[in-house]
């Protein structure tokens, strides 16, 4: 009795939110790899690097930046400057609106003001996956929509794996269930692969779309807040003693080189890791006495990886450090949770299985839908024999 009622209930649920599940599937598969695409795009402004000259300092990438972005943007107030390792490697500036420039590190020269294609593509399939795509207007709805189908696939996963489990629990029994067949009709070819891709996308399906409740619903978030004893309150970040750059010292009327002082900060380490895969600094404004930035010392979408440091402007020395286990528990939990999400959180292999898993629950999606309509199909030829 149970079983039945788990089936119905699995086969109600597939057939009312089966072809949102399957659009948010198969637009992640085509997100799988979002970063890597833009990392990919970037490393071709790289320009030749040249010994013996001496990159930009900060004030001059900001003047250059403006003048840049004015002229290709109209406006432009530059607010982030983010630096990557290589002496050849494009500067990018951000400003406010999300506009941004990338310029030659040693003569300002524009390289881009982004990459119109692969963002407008990345774009949109982000928007089919959040919100159908719509204008802002109806984002809110669309959310709801795609939230209630994340929900429903969750409920869906949790009675999944009873159903996969044979009413004769024998070991040939279970291979159907664990393995592809050849040569099956169609009918059972469908069955065959939704139990098979079913049973081993199960876990990752349940990290995946577990972690997308949470970001699609306050009340989820809520939850785990509570779970993790939403210690908010503490402080976000853990300063430091004073922490040497490894520059010489300076006497207050010699500025520092704020952005050698980054990139030695950067490269110094004091994370999880040694080097750095970008630094973002956050343009100081006038009279600023300190200048903070970001370290990505791991694959994008890792926080573990994550360093936040703040710079004395008048000495080029880092006077705090915030990395991830600093962090409260309540905070630690959601960046976990964002990021399992999309698998980055484990970086690329994570990814991968986090696209395979998508991958496989358009072909979930279908064969469920499939499977349905047979059984309404034969279900209508009873009901039109006994009448």
């Amino acid at each position: 009795m149970i079983r039945k009622a788990l089936f119905w209930t699995h086969l109600a649920g597939g057939v009312t939110a089966g072809a949102i599940i399957i659009m948010m599937s198969a637009t992640g598969v085509v997100l799988t790899y979002e970063a890597q695409w833009i990392h990919w795009a970037e490393s071709r402004l790289d320009v030749e690097t040249r010994p013996g000259t001496t990159a930009l300092g900060l004030e001059e990438i900001r003047d250059r930046a403006s003048a840049a972005g004015q002229e290709a943007h109209g406006t432009f107030a530059p607010a982030t400057v983010t630096f990557r390792p290589g002496p050849g490697s494009a500067v990018q500036v951000s400003a406010a609106g999300g506009q941004r420039v990338y310029l030659n590190p040693y003569d300002g020269t524009l390289l881009a003001t982004g990459f119109p294609r692969l963002e407008a593509f990345l774009e949109a399939a982000k928007g089919w996956h959040r919100w159908f795509n719509v204008g802002p207007d109806d984002r809110r709805r669309g959310r709801a929509w795609t939230g209630a189908a994340n929900l429903v696939f969750l409920l869906m996963l949790c009675s999944g794996p009873i159903l996969w489990v044979p009413r004769t629990r024998t070991w040939a029994q279970f291979r159907q269930v664990l393995f592809f067949r050849r040569g099956l009709r169609p009918r059972t070819r469908d069955f065959n692969w939704h139990n098979v891709l079913g049973v081993w996308s199960a876990t990752p399906l349940l990290v995946i779309v577990a972690s997308a409740t949470v970001v699609s619903y306050a009340w989820a978030g809520d939850l785990v807040g509570w779970a993790a004893g939403d210690d908010a309150g503490r402080p976000a970040s853990v300063a430091e003693p004073l922490v040497r750059a490894g520059l010489p010292d300076r006497a207050a009327s010699e500025p520092p080189d704020v952005r050698q002082a980054l990139l030695t900060a950067a490269g110094a380490g004091g994370g999880p890791q040694v080097g750095f895969r970008k630094a973002v600094l956050t343009l100081p404004r006038q009279g600023a006495a300190t200048v903070s930035a970001q370290v990505y010392r791991g694959h994008p979408g890792q926080p573990q990886h994550l360093e936040a440091l703040r710079l004395d402007l008048r000495t080029g020395q880092v006077v705090e450090r915030d990395v991830y286990d600093d962090q409260p528990r309540a905070r630690r939990f959601r960046s976990f949770l964002r990021y399992a999400h999309t698998g980055e959180y484990w970086g690329l292999a994570g990814q991968t299985i986090a696209g395979i898993a998508s991958l496989a629950t358009v072909v979930l999606g279908i064969t469920g839908i499939s499977m349905a309509l047979r059984r309404f199909a034969s279900f209508r030829r009873r009901h039109r024999q006994r009448s």
